[in-house]
């Protein structure tokens, strides 16, 4: 959102995931998880957002190529999503 600190959009992706994940579908659980990916994108990565002007090869390029850092802490906190997930299920 235009205008957004970087510790909002931090802070409203958090609850963004601990919602999805409480949904309870594949798709919810699918979109948590995407989310959570995006924090680790340099396309995304909490910068200030300016609207879609923001938007163009450098996030295209920080999206689709990511480092092997990037992925590597996608997939780690992926990892706690899917165990927070299975929590949620066996209740």
């Amino acid at each position: 959102m235009p205008g957004q600190s970087i510790e909002d959009a931090q802070a409203k992706a958090e609850e963004r995931i601990e919602q999805l994940v409480a949904n309870g579908s594949d798709w919810s659980l699918g979109q948590a998880l995407h989310t959570n990916e995006d924090a680790y994108a340099r396309g995304h990565n909490f910068k200030e957002y300016h609207g879609l002007s923001d938007v163009g090869i450098v996030h295209e390029v920080g999206d689709w190529f990511p480092t092997a850092a990037e992925i590597y802490e996608a997939i780690k906190t992926d990892v706690q999503i899917l165990k927070s997930r299975k929590k949620e299920c066996k209740k």
